[in-house]
């Protein structure tokens, strides 16, 4: 249960394409329900697939935790160059209204930080 399986496969074919080093932490996509999950894979995937376009980075992390509510947070983090046009981070953030969730996006000179949060009942689905 859980999508953790398919995004390392992913995660490890991005990370020998473009090598990468890519840290993931998802033993909590278990705590999520399906459809939430299949909607988290999706975007979680596309944040990758952005951070390489971008560098590619030379290392990236992706991370899942439950929060103390049932929630779920999860973060992509990459060092490639600062993500700069509005536009790619728009179809995320509508994404992750449709589950009733938030996102903060913030980029620096050495990186883009993306954090996701989903509330309980939305995790659950």
């Amino acid at each position: 249960h859980g999508f953790g399986p398919a995004l390392r496969a992913f995660a490890d074919q991005a990370a020998e394409s473009h090598g990468t080093r890519v840290d993931l932490d998802v033993s909590d996509s278990t705590a999520i329900g399906e459809t939430a999950g299949i909607a988290l894979y999706t975007i979680l995937r596309e944040l990758v697939d952005q951070a390489i376009r971008r560098g590619p980075p030379g290392w990236l992390r992706v991370a899942l935790a439950s929060t103390p509510d049932g929630g779920l947070t999860a973060t992509v983090d990459d060092d490639a160059d600062p993500e700069r046009r509005r536009r790619s981070l728009e179809s995320i953030e509508e994404r992750v209204r449709a589950l009733h969730g938030q996102v903060e996006a913030t980029s620096s000179g050495d990186g883009t930080h993306v954090r996701i949060t989903l509330p309980p009942h939305t995790a659950r689905r």
